[in-house]
Order: structure tokens, then sequence, then C-alpha cells
């Protein structure tokens, strides 16, 4: 016998590697694309037209793992979340992040790094580096690149009312640049003469009224 292997599988010869006339073996010249599906034919070149084809060969590779994670404002304690798509080969190599903390594998699929004491106002990157694989076998073909960013310094950013002969009654707004700890705005807020009042928020609003 005489055989081919005939389709799109990327082989070094299309004849095969044989020792024994019993296994053939044909060798790959690249890397398999992942998520793809694969055909071929293996045909007796020794057999008459039409009766040539011997089997019919299709597999589909493993698929890259997809990554996410929400980018965004952190604070110290906040968590930054790789969730995969796959269940992951679960070490800590390849995943890279320049604010302080310390991260762990919460799930096969997820990855949580929770911040330390990070610089107001900074930016700060993470990355999964090329070659992190899930437990499947494939692997993220390219660099994945996120970032974050920390508050900076909290500021009043428009105040109400203005002016004068404001009314007694009238609600004193505060409205600052991000959002704030509600209570240590509350007790960080005065009025002279004192007047007692209550407290309220709307969005980064804070509204005392008389």
């Amino acid at each position: 016998r005489k055989l081919e292997l005939r389709g799109d599988i990327p082989v070094v010869s299309v004849i095969p590697e044989s020792k024994n006339d019993t296994v053939f073996q044909w060798r790959m010249k690249e890397t398999l694309q992942q998520g793809k599906t694969y055909t071929a034919d293996v045909l007796d070149a020794h057999q008459s037209p039409g009766a040539q084809k011997v089997a019919t060969y299709s597999f589909t590779t493993v698929a890259e793992p997809g990554v996410a994670s929400s980018e965004g404002i952190i604070r110290p304690g906040d968590a930054i979340v790789l969730q995969f798509d796959q269940d992951m080969v679960q070490i800590a190599e390849g995943l890279s992040f320049d604010a302080p903390g310390s991260g762990t594998w919460t799930t096969p699929r997820q990855y949580t790094y929770r911040v330390g004491a990070v610089t107001p106002g900074k930016t700060y990157g993470y990355r999964v580096a090329k070659g992190v694989r899930s437990t499947a076998g494939g692997f993220v073909a390219t660099e994945k690149v996120y970032s974050v960013q920390t508050p900076g310094v909290a500021r009043v950013a428009a105040t109400q009312p203005l002016g004068t002969r404001v009314g007694l009654q009238s609600p004193v707004k505060l409205t600052f640049n991000q959002e704030v700890d509600h209570a240590s705005a509350q007790a960080a807020f005065s009025i002279s003469p004192a007047v007692e009042g209550s407290f309220s928020w709307v969005g980064t609003t804070m509204v005392f009224t008389p």
C-alpha cells in the first residue's frame, strides 16, 4: 500500500512514516491553530481511482481561553478579578499586577487580587501573559493588558446655595468630585452659627437640611 494524507492538516509530508507497515505517523510542520476543526482523508494510491479512500479524520483543537476583567477605580482592600471562560492551570506565574497586594485562585476560572496600600491619583497596570494555559491545553495567544486607577484627592466640586438672602430652611448641598465616605464627610461638616439638621445623599452630593 501507499498511503497519503490529503486535507487541511499541516503535515511535513503527505507520505507517512512507518516502520512495520501497520502503524503510520504524520508529523506536524507547525503548531495547530486553537479552536479550529481540521479534516483530512487517508488515501491508498495503490488502489484504483474511486476506491482509494481508506479513512477520513476530523478533529477540533481546544479553544484559546478567554479572559475578562472590569477596569475602573480601585481603593485599598478592593479586589481586581480576572474571569476566564475555561478551567485554568492554577499557578500565579503569568499573572502580574503593578499595585501592591496579593492574589489567589478563588475558583478554577477566577483569579482574585486583593489591593493593598495604593497611591491616590495613580494608574496601575496588570497583565495576563502570553502562554497562560487552561487545563484542557489551550493557551493565551497574546498578552492581555488592563489598568485601574486610584481616586485622587477628594474635593468639593460645587456648592449650593450661593449668594445672600438665603432662606433659613434652605438645604446646603456639597457635590464632591468622586464617591466619598459618607460618615467621614458628615463628621467634617460644620456651619456657623451651629444649626441642627439632618443629612441625606444624592449620588456624590451631600445634602444638609436644617
